[in-house]
């Protein structure tokens, strides 16, 4: 069987860098369910639509990002790959068309009843986006997640401030491996009484060496000093 990078380069139209070949075959181990945590300015973009350009059968595909990020997300799939794409706009739904589809994260919640259950991937760029558990967001993406085959997930900065920002990410990549969040916020998250006893602080971090082993069975991160 061909090599990934000799896979890559016969359904992109640009070269692949070594790790860029390395991050999408850790995709591909990974069967379509993991966290590219790379610095900016390393292509995670660009390793994701490698392997959707390799996985033509893994269809349709929704990808989550930022508003300022569509046209962008647009413009590289059909640079990198000959992807055509379809930018989804406005509060009103209208009929889908093509097989990838991008929308931004303050639409989301008015088209998840039409889009529930109907991707078979769903890439959530900017994942730290959907670090707070019970926002709207944050309940769409994991309800999204829940009936899609591949979670690919994105963020130069996966976690930006404390563990229990990124159980949300990880349990919709992996829900097996974190399918409890309060055995999480226990483990992770030095939990405290909250205020009178009330509730629990889970603001604090505690085990950052197991969490990063268990994190590490689906996330891959490379820094520009590393690499470049």
């Amino acid at each position: 069987m061909p090599s990934v990078g000799h896979r890559i380069r016969r359904v992109l139209r640009t070269e692949p860098r070594r790790f860029q070949i390395h991050g999408v075959r850790f995709l591909e181990d990974h069967g379509g369910r993991a966290l590219i945590g790379d610095d900016m300015g390393l292509g995670k973009t660009y390793q994701t639509i490698a392997y959707l350009a390799l996985h033509p059968e893994v269809r349709p595909a929704l990808i989550i990002c930022p508003a300022s990020l569509k046209f962008n997300w647009q413009d590289e799939l059909l640079r990198h790959g000959g992807l055509r794409s379809w930018v989804l706009e406005g509060t009103t739904c209208y009929k889908l068309k093509g097989s990838i589809w991008i929308i931004n994260y303050d639409i989301l919640q008015y088209w998840s009843e039409m889009l529930l259950g109907r991707p078979a991937a769903l890439v959530i760029d900017e994942c730290h986006k959907v670090k707070t558990r019970m926002a709207q967001r944050t309940v769409t993406c994991k309800a999204l997640a829940k009936k899609c085959e591949h979670v690919i997930a994105l963020s130069g900065t996966p976690i930006t401030n404390r563990p229990v920002e990124f159980f949300p990410v990880l349990q919709m990549i992996d829900p097996k491996r974190f399918s409890s969040f309060w055995n999480y916020a226990f483990t992770y998250c030095n939990p405290k009484r909250g205020f009178r006893g009330r509730g629990w602080d889970l603001r604090g971090a505690s085990n950052l060496d197991q969490l990063h082993a268990e994190v590490s069975t689906v996330m891959i991160r490379r820094m520009k000093s590393e690499v470049l």
